[in-house]
């Protein structure tokens, strides 16, 4: 297994469609929502839970969707965030889906967090500088232990002490 870190500036987006926000589909064409099986309090009349930070901390999907210049990574990528786990106290799994006109040349230097609301994606960590974690494993290692891998991170123990 190898780490490999980046530091980025972060931003937020949030849910709309708009072409500054993107719309609702991430830059392969795939929604950027599930229409879940049971019913849940969501936030619009259309049933649609959006991979966004807010419904990862709610337990409602399984990643938080973020853009990147299409070099950074390659589709599908998971990352962490060092400071936003920290800030809400879990881990986060963050996958590269989307990307926008104002990434191209960035690389790894800059990251969209996919929000709920405008307010969530003006958030001061989400529009601070961020550490984007990169864990490569093989097939046969475990979420569980590439979790264990990042908090092992030189950053981790320092900010936690």
């Amino acid at each position: 297994m190898q780490i490999k870190t980046y530091q980025a500036r972060g931003t937020g987006y949030y849910i709309s469609n708009s072409t500054i926000e993107g719309g609702y589909y991430d830059r392969m064409g795939n929604p950027l929502f599930v229409i879940p099986q049971h019913i849940v309090l969501l936030q619009d009349s259309t049933k649609r839970c959006y991979y966004t930070l807010q419904n990862f901390l709610r337990g409602l999907v399984p990643y938080v969707a973020c853009a990147m210049d299409v070099e950074a990574f390659p589709y599908g990528t998971c990352l962490h965030i060092p400071e936003l786990e920290e800030k809400y106290h879990c881990p986060i799994t963050f996958m590269v889906v989307d990307t926008g006109g104002d990434f191209i040349g960035t690389v790894t230097s800059r990251i969209d967090i996919y929000t709920s609301n405008k307010t969530a994606s003006e958030d001061e960590t989400i529009n601070g500088p961020l550490t984007l974690v990169h864990v490569v494993s093989g097939a046969d290692t475990s979420t569980l232990e590439n979790i264990k891998a990042v908090k092992n991170l030189s950053h981790y123990k320092r900010r936690r002490k």
